[in-house]
Order: C-alpha cells, then sequence, then structure tokens
C-alpha cells in the first residue's frame, strides 16, 4: 500500500545577483498563499511539524542566505562588530532579506499572502 502524500513540493533555486537562493514552493494548486519565514538558526525544515496543519494552502518556504540550501557567497563574510544584533549579523543585511523575499514573491506571483515569521 503506498503512503498518502498531500504535498505537492517543488524545490527550486532563484539566481540574484549572482548569488543562488534555495525555496521550496508547495501545493501550488491551491489560492491561499502562505509565506513561512524562518530565522536564526533554522532552515525551512523548521516548519515540517506544521505542514499537516496547513495542507490547504499554497506555501511558501525561502532560505535566506547561509541558511539551509542556500549558500553564503564565497568571499563575503558574514557581519561583524559589536553592537550588532543577531539578526543583522546574520543576514547580510535585513535589506537583502527583504529584497530577497520581495524577489521570490514578484517570481511566484500570489494575489494575496499570509506571512508567518519565526525566530528563536
Amino acid at each position: 500500500m503506498e503512503l498518502f502524500n498531500p504535498f505537492s513540493i517543488y524545490m527550486e533555486y532563484l539566481s540574484i545577483r549572482g548569488s543562488k537562493y534555495f525555496y521550496e514552493d508547495m501545493n501550488r494548486h491551491h489560492q491561499e498563499v502562505i509565506l513561512l519565514i524562518h530565522g536564526h538558526p533554522f532552515d525551512d525544515t523548521m516548519w515540517d511539524y506544521q505542514l499537516d496543519a496547513l495542507k490547504d494552502y499554497r506555501l511558501i518556504l525561502p532560505d535566506p542566505r547561509g541558511y539551509g540550501k542556500t549558500v553564503r557567497d564565497a568571499g563575503k563574510n558574514i557581519h561583524r562588530g559589536a553592537g550588532i544584533g543577531l539578526c543583522r549579523f546574520l543576514f547580510y543585511s535585513i535589506a537583502e532579506l527583504a529584497s530577497y523575499i520581495r524577489t521570490v514573491l514578484f517570481i511566484l506571483k500570489p494575489f494575496r499572502i499570509i506571512v508567518f515569521c519565526r525566530d528563536s
């Protein structure tokens, strides 16, 4: 007997300004879209326990630079210095993260989205 898998999962990469970014796009056939954004120190798998409860939605799960399957560019170090918060320290910048999310949404063109964010 074959197990039923309610998810249709597309794992994709985007090339943005020479960097490769990973995201998952699940359940594309659903109209309602939830964007699941993780924070430090996780990757998109942090949402695994919620996927079953969200199976009636299209789910977009991006990995910011340096997390999960999105790589940190060679030769570029993460921010260092006193007084820089963890989020700014671990992403290249909040502006870059916002630009990446905006690009993913521009390419996938969801009509309307619900956003869930989680950080430690």
